[in-house]
């Protein structure tokens, strides 16, 4: 749907972040739903297997926080977020360095 609303030069931008945000958002739902959602789950956790699961709780965290790291960081260290993502069209955050044109008149 969002394919037909978008015009296709920017769809090149739009897909590659909304899938970021996506997998993100996603990662970030697990780790509550685990880690803060009831203290009868963290209970169950630690009872089963605390150790393989405090594992889990850090190696999420710190993928959550390095995710959004990607995001947000300056275009230099930005390089990774898109390189399977196929070609992006050049720098999202940067309008002024965009190989698109927000105005399709202009071109």
């Amino acid at each position: 749907m969002a394919d037909q609303l978008i015009p296709p030069e920017m769809f090149k931008l739009y897909k590659p972040l909304y899938n970021q945000v996506c997998r993100l958002h996603s990662k970030w739902e697990i780790f509550c739903q685990l880690y803060a959602a009831d203290k009868d789950i963290l209970d169950l956790l630690n009872k089963s297997a605390g150790g393989f699961f405090r594992v889990v709780q850090d190696v999420l965290a710190h993928d959550v926080l390095l995710n959004l790291s990607r995001l947000t960081d300056p275009d230099q260290t930005r390089h990774h977020i898109f390189e399977n993502e196929g070609d992006y069209g050049g720098n999202i955050y940067n309008p002024a360095k965009a190989t698109v044109s927000l105005n399709p008149r202009k071109g």
